[in-house]
């Protein structure tokens, strides 16, 4: 998977907060795309900053957009495959707005985001439930 160029709506498990942050200058942010935070404002996730929640509408540079930020969401995981006793044991990462994996070794070399908290499709590439969230924004 690569960074999104569109919106892509995500599944999101019943109503949790949401923030208003501004979009960094020069920057385009689309529905559903993980977001990290540089200086105080919403970007691209790029895998070495710090999870900022997944963009509730698209955005522009400057613009203020929704972030959830504390959310149990679906996503599909690029490595691996999960089980159900991994709930609560694998953390998960995003290396770009739209790729998330299990982090298995000892460096995390994504941004983290939070932590397998469902099985959904048990194979490499399948889906699970993601515990997300930005711990920097969920007050």
């Amino acid at each position: 998977m690569t960074d999104l160029t569109s919106a892509k709506p995500r599944i999101y498990d019943a109503s949790y907060p949401t923030v208003d942050i501004d979009v960094i200058l020069g920057g385009t942010v689309y529905e559903g795309m993980a977001l990290e935070l540089t200086n105080g404002t919403a970007t691209a996730v790029n895998g070495a900053g710090v999870f900022a929640g997944f963009a509730m509408m698209n955005g522009v540079s400057g613009e203020t957009i929704k972030a959830r930020v504390q959310c149990k969401v679906l996503l599909t995981i690029t490595t691996d495959t999960t089980a159900q006793t991994d709930v609560g044991n694998l953390q998960i990462e995003a290396t770009d707005s739209d790729t998330f994996r299990i982090e298995t070794g000892g460096a995390i070399v994504g941004t983290s985001i939070g932590y397998v908290c469902q099985s959904h499709t048990i194979a490499a590439g399948g889906k699970c439930w993601v515990a997300a969230r930005a711990t920097q924004l969920v007050t």
